[in-house]
């Protein structure tokens, strides 16, 4: 390799403008973009002589693969900066067309250096837009200074980046530490609480062996007494009966005042005066104030309790070109943060800013005309992916409303009403009350579809005991782990299963607000938040459920009761914004979530 090495000039350093093949000075250099190395055109023509577009050949300096262009050497590039810097003499450089010629000007159609009979020639350069080496010198340093410039920038740009990068990623550490510490004196803090219980416990033994021994002594000495009474009045009693059997005159006369003294005395005993033990029992603790000792976790993000979450905005989805009340099923948020709202009434698609300022208003193009659009989301791309359940299709708008023709699904006979994308697939929900009302032949599953091609990979429809898994699924998300969770307003239940269709849980049952916390009544829409859990509207019990990532309830975020009105989309927006429709009132909400 070192015999390819262009010659050294005076100063030790490789001299670029000769030719590494042929160390000749180059009169028409060529540069390689795969690895920037640069050859004469004569030699790079030799080395792809005989090659397809396409094929392969190495670089003489560094054996790097470089496929053949389809125009030939022609497509290569010409390095600029080897004719512009340093600026040339005409003793320098002889001309490519003109031998006995140096070169003076450049031309700017051409990209090459020429001499000034160039521009008098045809078929030349004659015509052709072209100013001297100095001219063309001075614009290109020009460039590079602002090159340059920009470099620096973005320099100092990076290594802001890398900082934030150092930061986060020591904060992260940090984090990590926080949680260790923190398990270590939640385990000490409740292993004191045992110890401090099981004291308390034999404590309150001990306590209850003293009352108890009291309360036996106490008896015991009163059982006595009461047998000693009842022998002195057997003993009197018989002493009576002997006196009224056998007795003189004179024995009942002198026995007859102390026998009443002594039954005087026991007719004086009330029924009061007998002894009544104080019940002893356990009385159970307070839990409330056991809770009271447990200590709390600070920091970290907020969540808002069952009471209600702060109402950031509130406006209605209704626009000039409406005719009818908005009926929006599902939501989403684009790269811009906008609102992207389908409306399945007035056949659109609306998009408006966190204040509820309409940003634009879509209802298709000459080929694609919007037909109750149901399901939407929005793809990391860009794009906006809505069900247009009316049509039978999956439409794909760019940032400017455009249709992508090239991505566009056609979902043939199911009636989908949601959407959502995976690394290779799109997903959607199907099947309605309008279908299953008449009688179609349309199963109600969930579709995988192949985002590559369009075609159909999969139907989810039975469950492991071959019944139908489905009624009416309708709202449809991904989780963080890659599994989907389904939403069924006809069995009014979440489900989370996998992409495959085996189902992991299972969440809610039919019923009122007043028959417990996780009954629903037309489950709509669902999300998932940055944490795995899973966000679910109960449109006709006007609330929104938290739950796990394994469908287990946590509590409601919002209900009727903070002004909440038959909702149905929802989604979350980046920054931890919750948004949601309503269905009766046509209005969109925004919560505050995560603070």
């Amino acid at each position: 390799m070192a015999a390819n090495i262009p010659p050294s000039r005076e100063d030790g350093i490789p001299d670029l403008r000769n030719c590494p093949k042929c160390e000749r000075r180059m009169t028409a250099p060529r540069l390689l973009l795969s690895c920037w190395h640069i050859l004469c055109e004569s030699c790079l023509a030799d080395a792809i002589e005989g090659k397809e577009p396409g094929e392969i050949f190495q670089c003489f300096v560094c054996s790097k693969s470089v496929p053949v262009p389809w125009d030939g050497v022609a497509e290569f590039p010409v390095p600029l900066f080897l004719q512009c810097e340093p600026v040339p003499s005409t003793t320098d450089v002889t001309c490519y067309h003109h031998y006995e010629k140096k070169v003076t000007m450049y031309c700017k159609k051409c990209d090459t250096a020429i001499c000034r009979s160039c521009l008098l020639t045809e078929d030349c350069h004659k015509n052709h837009p072209c100013v001297s080496f100095r001219l063309s010198f001075d614009e290109f340093k020009k460039k590079k200074g602002e090159l340059v410039e920009h470099v620096q920038k973005l320099n100092a740009k990076i290594q802001e980046k890398n900082d934030t990068l150092i930061e986060l990623d020591g904060q992260k550490r940090e984090l990590a530490l926080e949680q260790v510490d923190a398990e270590r004196q939640i385990e000490t803090d409740f292993q004191q609480l045992v110890d401090l219980i099981y004291r308390l416990k034999e404590e309150k033994k001990d306590e209850l062996r003293f009352k108890v021994k009291v309360e036996r002594s106490f008896l015991e000495k009163r059982r006595r007494d009461v047998v000693s009474s009842r022998n002195e009045m057997e003993m009197i009693n018989q002493l009576a009966v002997e006196l009224m059997k056998n007795g003189t005159r004179k024995e009942i006369m002198l026995h007859a005042n102390s026998i009443s003294s002594v039954m005087g005395s026991h007719e004086t005993e009330e029924n009061g005066t007998i002894f009544r033990k104080d019940k002893v029992e356990y009385v159970l603790h307070n839990h409330s104030e056991l809770k009271h000792t447990i200590g709390k976790i600070s920091g970290g993000t907020t969540f808002h309790s069952v009471t209600g979450l702060k109402l950031v905005a509130e406006f209605s989805a209704k626009t000039e070109v409406d005719k009818n009340t908005p009926d929006i099923a599902a939501l989403a948020v684009d790269n811009a943060m906008n609102i992207v709202a389908p409306d399945r009434k007035n056949n659109n698609l609306k998009l408006f800013d966190r204040s509820g300022r309409l940003v634009s208003v879509w209802s298709g193009d000459g080929e694609h005309q919007l037909r109750c659009p149901a399901g939407v989301c929005c793809t990391s791309g860009g794009n906006i992916a809505i069900c247009n359940k009316g049509n039978e299709e999956i439409l794909f708008l760019d940032s400017q409303q455009r249709v992508d023709r090239t991505q566009t699904v056609s979902i043939g006979d199911y009636k989908c009403t949601g959407v959502v994308f995976s690394n290779d697939y799109v997903v959607c929900t199907a099947g309605t009350f309008q279908v299953r009302l008449q009688s179609s032949s349309v199963p109600s599953c969930v579709v995988v579809f192949s985002k590559h091609d369009g075609r159909v990979v999969r139907e989810i429809r039975k469950g492991k005991d071959g019944s139908d898994l489905f009624s009416c699924p309708y709202g449809i998300a991904l989780t963080k782990q890659g599994n989907l969770v389904v939403t069924d307003i006809d069995k009014h239940c979440v489900y989370v299963l996998t992409m495959e269709g085996e189902v992991l849980h299972r969440y809610g049952r039919p019923g009122e607000p007043s028959e417990g916390d996780s009954f629903l009544k037309f489950p709509y829409g669902v999300c998932v938040d940055q944490f795995g859990h899973i966000l679910v509207t109960d449109k006709y019990n006007d609330r929104i459920h938290m739950l796990s990532e394994e469908a287990k309830f946590i509590c409601h975020l919002v209900t009727g009761g903070n002004g909440l009105v038959r909702p149905q989309g929802i989604a979350l927006d980046q920054e931890g914004h919750l948004i949601v429709s309503e269905g009766l009132t046509g209005k969109i909400k925004v919560f505050d979530y995560l603070i």
